[in-house]
């Protein structure tokens, strides 16, 4: 059995200060700097996508029984960069149609509430807001 080689890891450059409205900033890197959330989830979409951005919890195909829930039976689920991208796209695509906003929108002072269980889809749909441009407070 041969050894599997993963593709390297390709960090991002950070860049604290957001480049002004059609500034043409020269940037000291191959890669377009990192600013955002949303900079960095296309980054990894692009140069890291087979890379895993997390592992979520999931019941089990085939468990439909609440006993063998109750039993802790759950499988894991890898979600990678690339597949992150795309739900954040998708989770993008849904919130412009319920909130009937045009996607390349400016910034929208709609009040957005998020009210849900606590696992990746929070965190998508927060990604999906400031990818929106849609300001996003969270409270403890």
């Amino acid at each position: 059995m041969g050894e599997q080689i993963l593709d390297p890891f390709v960090r991002p450059e950070f860049d604290p200060i957001p480049p002004l409205q059609g500034s043409l900033r020269p940037s000291t890197s191959i890669h377009d700097p990192i600013t955002t959330l949303p900079d960095l989830i296309r980054f990894n979409a692009r140069h890291n996508k087979d890379g895993i951005f997390c592992k979520q919890a999931e019941i089990s195909t085939g468990l439909g029984d609440q006993t063998e829930q109750a039993a802790g039976r759950f499988g894991i689920r890898r979600i990678s960069y690339y597949e992150l991208h795309a739900a954040v796209k998708a989770c993008g695509n849904g919130i412009c149609e319920s909130l009937q906003i045009q996607q390349q929108a400016t910034v929208n002072d709609r009040p957005v509430a998020l009210y849900m269980e606590s696992d990746v889809g929070l965190f998508i749909h927060l990604a999906a807001l400031l990818d929106l441009k849609i300001p996003v407070s969270l409270l403890a």
